[in-house]
């Protein structure tokens, strides 16, 4: 494997989205895989919950079986505490020290990558890839981060929007694949918002 890539997120829960940009990202950037990597605890996020590690995990697995270029990185998770990126591709980059590594982010995110923990370190070790998300145009480009642009096609989904569907009884059919529409109910997950 050459040409790999970092998905970081908290998959809460994964959707249709998610999939459709990362596999953009593999098409596009001609990637042998992209890692998705769930946070124990996101930095941006202390005083929401996100629900448990075990589960999040559980999704992710039956989101992309069947995907051989899609994989889990549960770096974060095992770590525990806050979730900082520039720990993660730390330690990532020190698994492969050969390879191209990208880090692929939102929109918004991006927009506010300045303020998290060092993020010319992060630039160091990685090459940034940014989706652009509705509502959140790219900042423009900085001499002192370059980043590639993804294109589309992406969807207007986000999983504060199907906790909140799934607490209110409404349907998320099509929002998520099937498996983890019927977790989400066999577990009971996201019916208090």
């Amino acid at each position: 494997m050459k040409r790999l890539c970092l998905y970081g997120g908290t998959f809460d829960p994964p959707h249709i989205g998610h999939l459709i940009i990362a596999e953009s990202a593999r098409e596009q950037l001609e990637l042998d895989k992209v890692f998705f990597v769930p946070a124990y605890r996101p930095p941006h996020k202390k005083t929401s919950k996100c629900t448990r590690a075990v589960d999040r995990i559980a999704m992710l697995q039956l989101a992309i079986e069947g995907n051989l270029h899609f994989d889990i990185l549960d770096l974060e998770i095992q770590r525990k505490g806050v979730s900082y990126t520039v720990e993660t591709v730390r330690e990532f980059r020190k698994l492969y020290p050969k390879q191209t590594i990208y880090f692929l982010l939102g929109s918004d995110n991006f927009n506010t990558f300045h303020t998290w923990k060092e993020p010319k370190r992060i630039i160091e070790l990685v090459q940034l890839v940014v989706y652009e998300r509705p509502g959140f145009p790219c900042a423009q480009p900085r001499e002192d981060c370059s980043y590639v642009q993804l294109k589309g096609p992406f969807v207007d989904i986000s999983s504060t929007q199907i906790r909140t569907k799934v607490a209110n009884g409404e349907s998320i059919r099509y929002l998520v694949p099937e498996r983890i529409e019927s977790y989400i109910r066999r577990k009971k997950l996201y019916l208090k918002v």
